[in-house]
C-alpha cells in the first residue's frame, strides 16, 4: 500500500513534493480531515468527533495548519474541493476574529 511504498524512500525522497506516493498519501489525510469536519459534523447525533468539541476558530485554525504544510498544488488542483468548502469557514473565522 501507500505507507509500504513511503518505508523505501529516504529522507531526501521525501522531501519531494512532487512524488506520486507522497502526494497519494497527503490527499488521503486532507480528505480525511474534511469528511471529519465537514460531512460528520451534519451527520453525527450522539457521536461527536474530537474536531466538534473546539470553537468553530479553533476547528479553522487546525485546518488552515494542515493546508498550510501541504504544497500549493494539493489546495489548488488535487483537491480543489476542499479549498472551495473552506472558503466559508475562512469567512467564519475572519468575521469571529474581528478581522
Amino acid at each position: 500500500g501507500k505507507f509500504s511504498a513511503l518505508k523505501s524512500k529516504t529522507t531526501q525522497d521525501l522531501d519531494d513534493a512532487n512524488d506520486p506516493s507522497i502526494r497519494a498519501l497527503s490527499a488521503d489525510i486532507l480528505e480525511i480531515v474534511y469528511l471529519q469536519t465537514h460531512v460528520t459534523r451534519k451527520q453525527h447525533t450522539e457521536m461527536s468527533p474530537a474536531l466538534d468539541g473546539l470553537r468553530p476558530d479553533e476547528q479553522c485554525r487546525i485546518i488552515r495548519a494542515v493546508l498550510d504544510i501541504s504544497p500549493l498544488q494539493y489546495k489548488t488542483h488535487l483537491l480543489p474541493w476542499i479549498v472551495g468548502s473552506l472558503v466559508d469557514d475562512d469567512q467564519v473565522c475572519t468575521n469571529r476574529r474581528g478581522n
